[in-house]
């Protein structure tokens, strides 16, 4: 059997690192894993935030993400059709579960921002424009 293309080698059960073992959680699997995370929130990000700008703000950036990676998907699809049964399999199991993750994450971040907006909105009208609201 031929050996898999360096640092496509599994990690070793006890964590070390040898020729082509990566450690258990190297920056990359960190990465991965925080791309799909429902909890994570991007540096500057504060949903408690009384900044109408604020939330203004964030509804572009998600929107953003949730375009771009929906853009990906789209791509992933139309060039899969060509590819063996056994790459297709691997991809749909892996690539675009992930970039399915993220989109739901980003839909849902966006839904959150979108909220927070309607509700900061809500809270300027009532108090006659605050400065709190307003950003």
């Amino acid at each position: 059997m031929a050996a898999p293309i360096d640092g496509a080698h599994p990690t070793s059960a006890n964590g070390g690192t040898q020729p082509g073992i990566t450690p258990l959680h190297t920056s990359t699997q960190i990465a991965a894993l925080e791309s799909v995370s429902t909890t994570l929130l991007l540096p500057g990000e504060n949903p408690s935030s009384p900044y109408l700008k604020d939330a203004e703000h964030w509804i572009v950036v998600y929107s953003e993400l949730y375009n771009f990676i929906v853009g990906i998907i789209d791509q992933f699809r139309a060039a899969m059709r060509d590819f063996q049964e056994p790459a297709q399999e691997y991809l749909r199991s892996h690539d675009l579960l992930v970039h399915e993750k993220q989109i739901q994450r980003f839909a849902e971040r966006l839904a959150f921002w979108r909220q927070r907006a309607d509700d900061l909105q809500a809270a300027r009208a009532g108090s006659g424009k605050s400065e709190i609201a307003a950003g």
